[in-house]
């Protein structure tokens, strides 16, 4: 197995990974849902699953635009950095020597306060301030609203006291590269970092003449009620926090430019003084812009966004060379669940492989003939190939790698229970049987039967959405 690449382990999974992801949309009737897996440069599983809008049943698609909300922290990080290596600005600059306006009669603190602080959330400023915007019972605050509330005073900690996370403190750096660069936010981080990349989807908030291009965000969904479309609105002067808006696409390739060894927009040491923890305390490790966290045991920077009706959650690994995106449409989108579930499949796959391999495999037609989804009384189970090996799994699970069962294969379609849940018929035998066309129709496993269930075949969305929901890429 050892001639076997990363990128073959990783290809192996795509229709275990397809049909999972599928299952959570149906299962969780999510308005839409975008995946993303790329291995050095090469993006190799892109997909997207339901709705951009519920109302007429406009699929997810490659340009559909979803609003990424924290996500902007990494672009306006990006974009100070670009500033830095240029020796425009320096990072432990106190933020008063580019804003004259930062200073309170109220709040000795903020003179002390500098960019580093504001970029790893370690200055002790407020989270949003006092506006009522994530409620959407206000707007989102203007640049007089930055200014006034930081005069009246902003500091809850003194800086370098405690890891306080600040949308305000990435409100103040959109602020920062204006008076750097002579220019507004919006024109400047598009020329600093969204035109040199080619992201030719992605705004810094949120674009009228696009908005036919976005998928529209939904609020929650309470047992008996559909869910409710929620209005895009402008971030305004918070947009270097929370207002940008991308693609699938267009947010890999943001990552491609973090990766160590690409020089498009900095170079390596750049992005290793980003990239490195700067500030920690309990869970929370933090370098320039970037979260550093491992999820799925595989270690990754990257970040989180939560908008009005959008949920997103991104991250980069060095070690692994390997990006992974997941973008809902949904304000309870289960976006980090899902990255974890994800993360945790890849770890398997990726750092055990032979156990997905053996001399007795089965073939691959007859592994693929057995795959789908099979319901019994008890709920679904998702049978699938990765590598050359059965595995199954509760298709609900929100981390299927730590209950996945790997069937040995005792051939004519049957395949032993491993010694994994002791409770359950281990080492005995599970058979697939075929209906009258040939094709697979059940699975009788040691006191019980489940029968194939089609999730992938409905006829219109209109008549059967929450059969559309499930549509596992062909």
């Amino acid at each position: 197995m050892d001639s076997v690449s990363d990128m073959e382990k990783v290809e192996s999974m795509f229709t275990v990974l397809d049909s999972w992801l599928a299952y959570q949309v149906y299962f969780h009737q999510l308005p839409g849902l975008s995946v993303g897996i790329a291995l050095g440069r090469q993006p190799l599983f892109r997909r997207h699953y339901g709705f951009a809008n519920l109302e007429t049943y406009q699929p997810i698609t490659s340009r559909t635009m979803y609003r990424i909300a924290s996500h902007s922290k990494l672009f306006t990080a990006t974009a100070i950095m670009r500033l830095k290596a240029a020796g425009r600005l320096g990072l432990d600059d106190p933020v008063v020597r580019h804003l004259d306006w930062f200073r309170s009669a109220h709040d000795s603190n903020l003179e002390s306060i500098t960019l580093r602080q504001l970029l790893t959330h370690s200055s002790g400023v407020v989270r949003d301030g006092d506006s009522l915007h994530w409620s959407l019972d206000e707007p989102f605050p203007q640049r007089e609203d930055l200014i006034s509330q930081t005069q009246a005073g902003i500091s809850i900690y003194q800086s370098d006291k405690h890891w306080k996370y600040s949308n305000f403190g990435y409100s103040l750096l959109g602020s920062v590269i204006e008076a750097v660069t002579g220019q507004p936010y919006s024109q400047a981080v598009m020329e600093l970092v969204v035109r040199p990349l080619g992201l030719e989807d992605t705004r810094p908030d949120f674009d009228e003449t696009l908005g036919e291009q976005h998928a529209v965000g939904y609020g929650r969904k309470y047992p008996g009620e559909g869910r409710r479309p929620l209005p895009h609105v402008s971030a305004r002067d918070m947009s270097s926090a929370a207002g940008f808006s991308s693609t699938l696409d267009d947010l890999l390739a943001f990552y491609q430019a973090h990766r160590y060894g690409v020089t498009s927009l900095l170079p390596d040491s750049e992005k290793r003084e980003m990239q490195r923890v700067q500030y920690e305390e309990g869970p929370y490790a933090w370098g320039l812009g970037f979260a550093c966290r491992e999820i799925g045991g595989i270690s990754y920077v990257g970040h989180g966004g939560r908008y009005p009706g959008f949920i997103t959650f991104s991250g980069l690994s060095q070690a692994l060379d390997m990006t992974l995106v997941v973008l809902t449409n949904a304000i309870d989108g289960p976006a980090r669940a899902l990255f974890a579930g994800l993360s945790g499949l890849l770890h398997l796959s990726l750092t055990k492989f032979e156990n997905f391999a053996g001399a007795a495999s089965a073939s691959q037609p007859e592994l693929e003939a057995a795959a789908g989804i099979y319901r019994s009384l008890w709920g679904d189970t998702l049978y699938g190939r990765i590598g050359d090996a059965l595995v199954g799994f509760n298709p609900e699970l929100e981390n299927p790698a730590a209950e996945m069962d790997i069937f040995e294969p005792l051939g004519s379609l049957r395949y032993r229970i491993p010694l994994r849940d002791q409770v359950s018929a281990v080492g005995e035998t599970i058979r697939f049987l075929p209906g009258e066309g040939g094709e697979i129709k059940q699975v009788v496993t040691p006191g019980r039967s489940a029968i194939r269930v089609d999730l992938s075949s409905p006829g219109t969305p209109k008549e059967q959405p929450e059969k559309y929901y499930y549509r596992p890429a062909a």
